[in-house]
């Protein structure tokens, strides 16, 4: 099983999706995908941008904004 870490910290939209879009490409097996990001804005559309995929799920840890 594959984990995978992709730190988007500091990154503005649409780069933490494009991150996301490109680790989750790499996959050859069941994994769990970690997107680290520090605004509010990024979770929601990260989320979106895979709503239509059936393969995996989107966790969100709560996390405190600065």
């Amino acid at each position: 099983m594959a984990n995978v870490k992709v730190n988007a910290v500091g990154d503005q939209c649409p780069i933490p999706v494009v991150k996301a879009t490109k680790a989750l490409g790499e996959f050859k097996e069941a994994g769990t995908l970690e997107v680290q990001v520090d605004n509010e804005i990024a979770l929601p559309t990260v989320r979106a941008s895979r709503a239509g995929a059936k393969s995996w799920e989107i966790i969100f840890l709560p996390l405190l904004w600065k």
